[in-house]
């Protein structure tokens, strides 16, 4: 019969033994585990133990127990909430609950179970509120009870089922029930088993038909190919394209100042009086730079005021803003054409020269009146004195070039030390018939010469007859 303190020591012996084998068979519920213990690496429960204690040849005694929740202590068994009931067995081993009730038989006891009533061994609390899913009336927290949820675990206020089968979109994994899942479908809302497709989305949800990557409903210009979504205007400005304030891409009116795109000169800038000062196209309004345009055709010879003294003639013949020649002011052989002389000076005296450069073969035209001077302009053409106006008649169809000469007679009133003298040359294309001698030399024929001649003279004999009669 073995003594009192021998029957102590073997029967903890055995209890430890009973330990080690429960800590292998059901090892503790880590879940919750407080950090740093050794629960949360493995060994909750089946601590090693070395010395101490009796044997099996007797003795007793505390036992020595490694790996302890408290390092190496001498105790009987791990106990992490020291309410008496080993780790490796105890429903709560991290809140004391000596009385190991479980209400609803999940293993989990009531001390620390988020639904104490219902069995939920996973203690799954999606929302982190503190109350399991298995009892919490809306475990999603999206303002939809579970019972009338179609998914009590996904957030979906809005509860979405696009193929109407009781499972919200954003938890069913076939959404359009076409099954193609969602994570591969490349209309993912929309039936469409064939996955037929033009670019990254299915032809069947496809709504982005300028293929700028914006979606009909959200593109301000669904029509027109502008990625960036650029608009001048404030929102509560301007035209409308579906829903969405037009972009200026497909704005017809960018500016909102009722002048057409097209037609405006400051399409950006609201500028209906459409004022143009020196009339290069572009509006004072959104205009930085004034340099004058006499026209079109000869736009970098614009006149700037603030520049070193510069003169111009229009290259002739004269276009229109749309580019179509002015007839009337189209150079023909023996037609004067009046040589105009503009400056990017005002009303100040200069002396001016016209001479040719170049004419087409045969020709022997020259400037009439070349030389003189002027100091009146309006604003930037300078106007002949009297009978001095330069002119030029063309005796050959073809290219000319002339090229005019003036000199301030007076220091520059914008800077004294700039440059008194400039020049320009002028191109002037010429039509119709050649002249010879200042008649025509084309249309006649044999005798052309003598029947005008003869003509001539019938005319001065009717002139005598009418001027000896009236006497």
């Amino acid at each position: 019969m073995l003594s009192g303190r021998a029957s102590y020591s073997n029967v903890f012996l055995v209890a430890c033994a009973a330990v080690v084998v429960l800590g292998h068979l059901a090892p503790a519920d880590a879940q919750n585990a407080p950090p740093n213990n050794e629960c949360s690496t493995g060994w909750c429960g089946t601590p090693r133990m070395s010395g101490g204690g009796g044997g099996g040849g007797g003795g007793g005694g505390s036992i020595l127990v490694n790996n302890t929740d408290d390092g190496k202590t001498y105790q009987h068994t791990d106990d992490w909430d020291a309410d008496g009931v080993p780790d490796q067995i105890d429903n709560c081993p991290y809140t004391k609950n000596r009385d190991q009730a479980d209400r609803d038989g999940d293993a989990r006891g009531d001390a620390c179970d988020n639904c104490p009533s219902v069995a939920n061994a996973d203690q799954s609390d999606v929302n982190g509120n503190g109350a399991g899913d298995a009892c919490d009336p809306d475990a999603d927290s999206d303002g939809v009870v579970n019972g009338r949820d179609n998914c009590p675990l996904v957030p979906n206020p809005s509860q979405l089922d696009t193929d109407g089968d009781r499972m919200g979109d954003v938890c069913d994994p076939d959404a359009d029930n076409d099954g193609v899942p969602n994570s591969t479908d490349n209309c993912p809302l929309v039936f469409n088993p064939d996955q037929k497709a033009d670019g990254i989305l299915g032809r069947a949800c496809d709504n982005d038909d300028d293929r700028d990557g914006i979606q009909n409903a959200k593109d301000n210009c669904p029509a027109v190919y502008n990625p960036d979504q650029k608009r001048t205007l404030p929102p509560n400005r301007g035209e409308r394209c579906g829903d969405l304030p037009c972009g200026d891409a497909c704005s017809r009116d960018i500016d909102d100042d009722k002048v057409l795109n097209p037609v405006d000169n400051c399409p950006l800038v609201a500028n209906p009086e459409q004022a143009d000062a020196d009339k290069d196209g572009l509006g004072d309004a959104c205009d930085r730079h004034f340099c004058f345009v006499v026209q079109r055709q000869d736009r970098d010879a614009c006149l700037d005021p603030d520049n070193t003294f510069q003169v111009y003639s229009p290259t002739l013949p004269m276009l229109d803003p749309q580019g179509r020649v002015v007839e009337e002011d189209e150079p023909v052989t023996g037609r004067p054409v009046r040589l105009r002389l503009f400056a990017n000076r005002q009303n100040v005296a200069i002396r001016y020269s016209w001479s040719v450069v170049s004419r087409p073969p045969g020709s022997r035209a020259v400037v009439t009146n070349p030389q003189g001077a002027t100091s009146y302009s309006t604003p930037w053409e300078y106007h002949y004195l009297g009978d001095r106006v330069a002119t030029f008649t063309p005796d050959m169809p073809g290219r000319y070039v002339l090229k005019v000469s003036a000199e301030q007679m007076f220091s520059d009133p914008v800077n004294p030390n700039w440059p008194r003298n400039a020049e320009y040359q002028v191109n002037i294309h010429v039509v119709g018939e050649p002249m010879a001698a200042g008649c025509s030399a084309g249309g006649g024929g044999p005798g052309a010469g003598r029947a005008e001649a003869l003509g001539l003279l019938v005319l001065a004999g009717l002139l005598l007859r009418r001027r000896s009669t009236s006497a």
